[in-house]
């Protein structure tokens, strides 16, 4: 998705400058204004600073390693000792209700 960023922003500050500070109270105004904030971040958006840092990325890193492994391991164990506590909890319930 592309738009001309320039020709948008140069049109909703004429807007903004044309409009009777009145009119600006309501949800027109409302909206003018929203869009005159985001535009304003999006033109000052540098993309350098999004970038991650060495230290930044090589924990990322190592946390999704641990979370692949942990979720291997756990997947492992639940194949090979299926759980019953949901079968024991429903087994205390009856019992409860039959006294």
């Amino acid at each position: 998705m592309s738009c001309d960023l320039t020709s948008i922003q140069l049109d909703v500050e004429y807007m903004m400058e044309l409009v009777d500070p009145s009119q600006l109270q309501g949800e027109g105004g409302y909206y003018l204004t929203t869009l005159f904030g985001a535009l304003y971040h999006i033109s000052s958006f540098n993309i350098l600073s999004r970038q991650l840092s060495n230290e930044a990325q090589n924990s990322i890193r190592q946390w999704q390693r641990r979370r692949t492994i942990h979720y291997k391991h756990t997947s492992l164990n639940r194949t090979k000792h299926p759980r019953t506590e949901n079968n024991d909890s429903k087994r205390v319930l009856l019992d409860t209700a039959d006294q």
